[in-house]
């Protein structure tokens, strides 16, 4: 529930971005799909991907902000909310 309300607070390490700046002044950021000793394949879309060659990165720094959007839960009742908490304590540990 914490990381529907806060999604920004504790990003899963699968689910943080990295933006990777390069030589030629371009800068791609996304999740990393794929990392290999000569570069990564960067997930930058739900269905686009960009690959980045280690050797033209000059800086690379991971995000901050969740790919999960703010407010989703906005505009819903305290009941509703209520609700949606109990349906995901009945999920359980997986």
């Amino acid at each position: 529930m914490n990381a529907v309300v806060f999604p920004s607070r504790d990003i899963a390490p699968a689910y943080r971005t990295t933006t990777f700046r390069l030589r030629n002044g371009e800068s791609y950021t996304g999740i990393i799909a794929f990392e290999s000793a000569d570069g990564w394949i960067v997930q930058t879309g739900a269905g686009t991907t960009a690959r980045v060659n280690s050797a033209e990165v000059i800086s690379l720094q991971p995000g901050s902000v969740s790919v999960m959007p703010a407010g989703l839960l906005n505009g819903l009742s305290p009941q509703e909310l209520a609700n949606l908490y109990v349906y995901l304590q009945s999920l359980g540990a997986r």
